[in-house]
């Protein structure tokens, strides 16, 4: 895998440009985070994502005994990940972008850096990402219409009551897989951002539930399988893969709650479009490389 990354993170980085090129990009719902080629589309702002973690992972085991030199290992760090944060960011995708950065933040975290620069990081980001927030006027409408969603019923607070209603029709049971009618019409992004909302209606509580331990189940093996990494690599890659996929799954279940406001961040496995989804599926496919490297080390082990 190490031998690839230097090839993912310059491909990484040309097809973010490829968004910015008339006739390549596209904007999309006021976003220019799509390219179109060939009859195909693809989101590169999902592969930024892996290609940060395997990145970070590389450069964190490689200078594990230099983890808190600032010039040689922190800074180039910081300057790449800074990169594509902005890049993201000017496509007009904050959520992505505050997403990849508090990924970052957490992969430096696990490293165990010098808690200072930890807190210098958080204490530059964090507010920054809240200035840049309210600089746009549809994230301050998801604001207010999170802290209140009657403020504009037909507008910016629709989706989030429109979910919150699916869920509440599913009940207990469910109305039956394919039965659910807020798909039909009622539901601005049913098949995307919100599906998790027609899960609930047409699978109701039980589903609900089911979904959610699947989740925690993945998430408790991810974790399992970086304490077991019998390298640092292996660990740093499992911990950034599996928080991503888990973080990407608390912020949409709790934006289709109402318990945060929305993203635009994918249900992982469940929404449609091509570039979540095979990403996912890469994602997993590098877990299980490591776990596999984890049952062969425990093999060699016992012989």
């Amino acid at each position: 895998i190490k031998k690839f990354i230097p090839f993912l993170l310059l491909a990484s980085f040309i097809l973010m440009i490829l968004t910015f090129i008339p006739g390549v990009g596209r904007v999309i719902q006021g976003s220019r985070r799509w390219i179109f080629l060939v009859g195909f589309s693809f989101q590169p702002s999902e592969l930024v994502k892996l290609s940060l973690v395997l990145y970070l992972s590389h450069i964190f085991s490689k200078k594990e005994d230099r983890i808190n030199d600032f010039v040689k290992t922190i800074m180039p760090l910081l300057v790449i990940s800074a990169v594509f944060i902005i890049l993201i960011y000017i496509q007009n995708d904050f959520s992505t972008a505050f997403f990849v950065f508090f990924l970052v933040l957490l992969m430096f975290f696990i490293a165990r850096i010098n808690v200072w620069y930890f807190l210098f990081l958080s204490s530059i980001g964090i507010p920054l990402a809240g200035i840049l927030l309210f600089t746009k006027e549809h994230r301050v409408r998801r604001i207010l219409t999170f802290i209140n969603p009657d403020l504009d019923p037909v507008g910016s607070g629709y989706q989030v009551n429109a979910a919150l209603s699916s869920l509440s029709t599913g009940g207990f049971w469910g109305v039956g897989i394919g039965e659910g009618t807020k798909k039909l019409g009622g539901l601005p992004e049913a098949h995307s951002d919100f599906i998790f909302a027609v899960l609930g209606e047409e699978t109701g509580f039980i589903g609900v539930l089911f979904i959610l331990s699947v989740f925690l189940a993945f998430a408790f093996r991810g974790y399992q399988i970086a304490l077991k990494s019998e390298n640092k690599f292996g660990y740093y890659c499992a911990f950034g893969i599996t928080t991503t996929i888990l973080y990407q799954t608390l912020l949409n279940i709790g934006v289709v709650g109402g318990l945060i406001p929305a993203t635009g961040i994918p249900l992982p496995f469940f929404s449609s479009g091509g570039s979540s989804i095979v990403m996912a599926l890469i994602m997993c496919g590098v877990l299980i490389n490591v776990s596999r490297n984890c049952a062969a080390g425990e093999e060699a082990a016992d012989d």
